[in-house]
């Protein structure tokens, strides 16, 4: 572990892949909540759907005091994989930290794919952690291994601090994967978010019935894709505008 207490806000950097923007949270439990989104570069997984990949591959530092300027109510702290090194996973507890100094009711969520485990000083710090899991069948790389080390440590420890929120393609494979990830973790149902697959409004009116069908059978929770209804001015990838 890194000792980063003997160094300055401004001494401290990471990765971003773009500078952090504010937008309304659109999945999960949070939905509608004013929130600056802090999107890391880089990825342990390589999803051949992901529609962030021509962000996160960028590579821009910041420092911890650049970033606290820009945050206003809330955070959110996405990738790219926001857990993917201790030292990351320290540079978001100060963030979090620190802003909390100046409101301390501000929620701080981290979205991730569950394959990292969490360190103790993150976990007391954040309020939530949304954990979306990936099909080995969408992965670049066929021969990767994926183990959902943070899954077996959340589930291990009775955890209240999670949820796991699929992308639901309306394809037999996919509904495959959720029941038996939900199976094999012992998820109740109130912890399992089903979420339409679709970048676009387009696509959204095709799979988003359909992912409500199959919360409803299942007992799920459905969670639309809001900042995509809502349209451009609040999709998580574009930094458009400044709220």
């Amino acid at each position: 572990m890194y000792d980063l207490a003997v160094r300055s806000l401004e001494e401290l950097t990471e990765y971003l892949a773009v500078e952090p923007y504010h937008v309304i949270q659109g999945e999960g439990r949070y939905i509608g909540l004013p929130t600056t989104l802090i999107r890391f570069s880089i990825c342990n997984l390589h999803c051949n759907f992901c529609d962030a990949y021509p962000l996160w591959t960028n590579k821009q530092i910041f420092s911890a005091s650049d970033i606290l300027k820009r945050i206003k109510h809330n955070m959110l702290f996405t990738g790219g994989e926001p857990m993917l090194t201790k030292y990351r996973q320290q540079f978001i507890t100060v963030i979090i930290n620190e802003f909390r100094k100046q409101k301390p009711d501000a929620i701080a969520e981290i979205e991730t794919n569950g394959t990292k485990e969490i360190i103790d000083e993150l976990y007391q710090a954040i309020t939530q952690i949304n954990i979306s899991p990936k099909e080995k069948r969408y992965q670049t790389n066929k021969d990767i291994k994926i183990e959902y080390k943070l899954v077996e440590q959340l589930t291990a420890e009775n955890s209240e601090k999670f949820i796991i929120k699929f992308v639901y393609d309306t394809t037999e494979a996919n509904k495959r994967f959720i029941l038996s990830f939900v199976d094999r973790y012992k998820l109740p149902s109130y912890r399992v978010y089903i979420m339409p697959e679709g970048a676009t409004i387009e696509r959204l009116q095709e799979t988003m019935e359909k992912a409500c069908d199959f919360a409803l059978q299942h007992g799920f929770i459905f969670t639309p894709r809001l900042h995509i209804l809502l349209g451009r001015r609040y999709i998580q990838n574009w930094p458009l505008i400044d709220l």
